[in-house]
């Protein structure tokens, strides 16, 4: 049981294409389609959100004196 529940949240965290992290180089006649630019601002905004969340969240040492 335990191992299905490992294989499905494996499936669940696999990586959709998006934004690479390391940009390729593109001749500029590639005209990306619509339905990527879309997922595309869905993965920028999901980022965004993340470091919001890390900024808020932040764990500061105070000095103590």
């Amino acid at each position: 049981l335990a191992l299905e529940e490992v294989k499905f949240l494996q499936r669940q965290r696999e990586r959709k294409s998006g934004i690479p992290a390391i940009p390729i180089a593109q001749p500029a006649a590639v005209v990306p389609k619509p339905s990527e630019k879309n997922e595309g601002d869905g993965e920028k905004e999901e980022l965004v959100l993340q470091d919001t969340f890390a900024q808020e969240t932040a764990v500061t040492v105070e000095d103590p004196n």
